[in-house]
């Protein structure tokens, strides 16, 4: 009892109360609030499917997968995101603006190709408020659309994930 890492699981504790707490009695919370709080706490989770993908808080990985289980990021599931985050801290390149797929920089000419309203967008995801506001639907569309593209050309895997991410989904939400 001694070695289980105390700090993680009460994080986790209060990210999962907070979220279900949220989704049980959302009627009840001003939008705003719900939003802001909403937006904190799954920001919270994420963190906590990082610190996972990295194999901690314990060192069993089932029981660290368990402690990531239901999919409170609904629109990503932690399957493909660990795939991919992966695949990202194995690439020499990590930090090079044009190649870390965590980043909003784009080369001159897929710039120049660029509509002026998608330029706008991309400029406004380079501010804080920018990223905090569009950055979030921005980026989802644009990981669905190449996630979309992935199952269609029927990438190893990427249905079963998806359709196990669906199913624990629902599950959660029901």
């Amino acid at each position: 009892m001694r070695n289980l890492p105390w700090p993680t699981l009460v994080v986790g504790l209060v990210i999962y109360t907070s979220f279900f707490v949220l989704t049980f009695w959302w009627v009840h919370i001003p939008i705003p609030l719900l939003f802001l709080v909403g937006g904190i706490i799954t920001a919270w989770y994420a963190s906590l499917e990082h610190e996972v993908i990295h194999g901690h808080p314990t060192r069993w990985p089932w029981l660290n997968r368990l402690f990531v289980l239901p999919p409170l990021l609904l629109w990503l599931p932690f399957e493909v995101y660990a795939q991919t985050h992966r695949q990202h801290h194995r690439d020499e390149t990590l930090t090079d603006p044009f190649d870390d797929p965590e980043s909003y920089y784009i080369a001159q000419d897929r710039w120049d190709a660029l509509w002026p309203w998608q330029q706008r967008i991309l400029l406004a995801c380079n501010t804080l408020l920018g990223r905090l506001t569009l950055g979030v639907p921005v980026s989802i569309f644009v990981f669905w659309k190449h996630e979309a593209a992935m199952i269609a050309r029927g990438e190893a895997g990427r249905r079963g994930m998806w359709a196990r991410h669906i199913l624990l989904t629902a599950g959660l939400l029901d």
